[in-house]
């Protein structure tokens, strides 16, 4: 690792600012997945929860038992499964709930179905993976841009602020 100093050039000094950033990111990221994800494993061992979201063929994957219901179908709620059905067939008239599928934009679904072709077309995955490179990215450019107003202490603290606040759960997860 290079340890930035006065004598440190300064194209060296901005690597060591963008590992410290994208090192913070994805310690970030793992922590919060790993808590997020060992949550749900506990309430649904204590409480039944509904199945996740019923849709009419063709549907998304729906994982509704077994080990997939507490890690990826307790997520498959609300707007999740909007975003999978649009990923899934488009942009239908209506969704399988009967409400409207125009108000999602279309970005998120349509990298969703991308990287989906990588999990064979398991949108909840790539879903995740999709919203997890997104929240890294984010997190690296809030971290470069606290660090560069302020200073490292403090960048470090807005990111970590941002992850744990009660939405921060809606950023890790969506």
């Amino acid at each position: 690792m290079i340890i930035a100093d006065a004598k440190t050039p300064p194209a060296q000094r901005i690597d060591v600012k963008w590992a410290a950033a994208i090192g913070r990111a994805v310690l970030l990221f793992v922590s919060l997945r790993l808590l997020l994800s060992l949550l749900p494993l506990i309430v649904t061992q204590l409480f039944p929860l509904a199945p996740p979201c019923t849709a009419a063929a063709p549907t998304p994957v729906l994982h509704s038992s077994g080990i997939g219901f507490p890690l990826l179908g307790v997520w498959q709620r609300a707007d999740a499964c909007s975003y999978e059905w649009i990923a899934t067939i488009g942009y239908p008239s209506k969704d399988e709930r009967g409400g409207e599928v125009a108000a999602f934009f279309p970005l998120y679904p349509a990298l969703m179905h991308l990287v989906g072709a990588l999990f064979r077309l398991n949108f909840t995955i790539s879903g995740f993976v999709v919203s997890g490179l997104a929240y890294i990215a984010a997190i690296i450019g809030l971290y470069r841009l606290v660090c560069d107003e302020y200073d490292e202490e403090i960048a470090q603290r807005t990111v970590l602020y941002l992850s744990i606040f009660p939405s921060g759960a809606s950023v890790v997860m969506c």
